[in-house]
């Protein structure tokens, strides 16, 4: 008896110390400390080690050292929005050797808009039906393409002259066989709040010091026909990411991804509403978590795990006060945590090379976050339920039935 007094004691005296103020004030100020710190120490040597991949050099037509066919890949699932801008931004680029293979399909509008360029020179209109996916749409139209460069490249997407001679140029003066970039947001979106949250919390280099070669690839990809060749097809209706599907299996065919840094394309690919954005993300999150799972990368599923604890307390917390007053406060530590977190991730993509876009941060977008990061806790919860109970909506999300 006198044991279990003495250890009812001691857990009693560990209870008092968590559920006091003096410890909730010592876990607040470890919090700024530790961000402090990491942003001092790991995110300025990040932005240090990115400067090595910056390509200073504006590349023109008459640098090339030889013009080989261009085959612009679009897909186009109900993208009558977009379709036209981006046909007219490759017509633009005056590359002198291009072909335009268009794979619409998902509406009347968009088909539509596809063949208004059917009996136009250089350009051949091919049709999608539902559930087929966009990796299928693609290698539907590579059947078409026996030489040159296969430049995949999404719908939404608007090219600009620097972006892609800086994407050739690898190919043909550097001998690379991949070169992708990633994107920003067209300047009729890049004012809205919503987006530029997107925009920054997507940041990859933030997370890791950057690599000039990735591991899959993006909506705007270059890759010389020998590496398609060699692969024969993309991998079709899997239940992973399409940009890591392709890009799994170039790699494994003995190929990099060479990835261009400092210059993005435009794209309207971002979603400018709260139902979009979890629309979006609840695809992307589980394309990510079927990705690891499928590659057995247990370290990151775990991860995912400790998230969804996390997410699951932070969301329920406020209710908690009905059994200790002190059960909200952490609840409150991990909402704090993740908010200076994402300051952080502000300042990085200040101080980087993200210098892409005018983005003004006042204070009605510091507001903003608050909401946002509880629509980013909620969706980790409702991407480990969708996984676990119900793969046919993730399916239908990806349009693979």
């Amino acid at each position: 008896m006198l044991e279990i007094a003495k250890y009812s004691n001691i857990i009693k005296t560990i209870k008092d110390i968590i559920f006091s103020i003096e410890f909730i004030v010592i876990i607040t100020v470890f919090i700024i400390l530790y961000h402090i710190i990491v942003f001092l120490i790991r995110d300025i040597n990040h932005i240090k080690h990115l400067a090595k991949f910056n390509h200073k050099t504006t590349y023109k037509l008459e640098d090339l050292d030889s013009l080989p066919l261009i085959n612009f890949i679009i897909p186009a699932w109900k993208e009558e929005q977009y379709l036209e801008k981006c046909i007219k931004s490759i017509l633009e680029l005056k590359y002198p050797n291009i072909k335009i293979i268009i794979n619409a399909g998902g509406n009347e509008e968009t088909i539509k808009i596809a063949n208004l360029y059917k009996n136009k020179q250089n350009f051949r209109i091919l049709y999608q039906r539902i559930g087929e996916g966009k990796v299928k749409a693609i290698n539907d139209c590579v059947k078409y393409i026996k030489e040159g460069i296969v430049y995949l490249i999404d719908a939404d997407i608007f090219l600009t002259k620097l972006n892609f001679f800086q994407m050739i140029y690898h190919l043909i003066n550097k001998n690379e066989f991949i070169t992708t970039s990633t994107v920003k947001p067209h300047k009729s979106i890049e004012n809205i709040d919503l987006v530029k949250y997107i925009d920054v919390n997507r940041n990859a280099k933030f997370r890791r010091k950057y690599n000039k070669y990735f591991e899959k690839v993006s909506a705007n990809t270059a890759i010389k026909y020998e590496a398609i060749k060699k692969v024969k097809k993309f991998p079709e209706g899997k239940s992973l990411d399409d940009g890591a599907a392709i890009g799994s299996v170039l790699i494994d065919s003995g190929y990099k991804i060479y990835a261009i840094i400092d210059t993005k394309v435009p794209s309207l690919t971002y979603p400018t509403t709260i139902k979009d954005y979890i629309n979006q993300n609840l695809r992307w999150l589980e394309n990510y978590l079927f990705t690891k799972i499928n590659q057995k990368k247990y370290f990151l599923i775990i991860r995912f795990l400790i998230n969804l604890i996390i997410s699951i307390y932070f969301i329920i917390s406020p209710f908690l006060i009905v059994i200790n007053i002190y059960y909200p406060f952490f609840g409150f530590l991990i909402f704090f945590s993740i908010y200076l977190k994402k300051i952080r991730k502000i300042i990085f993509y200040r101080l980087s090379l993200d210098k892409f876009t005018n983005f003004k941060f006042g204070l009605t977008f510091f507001l903003k976050m608050f909401f946002y990061i509880i629509i980013d806790e909620l969706m980790i919860i409702i991407v480990f339920f969708e996984v676990l109970f119900y793969r046919k909506r993730y399916k239908k999300r990806k349009n693979l039935i």
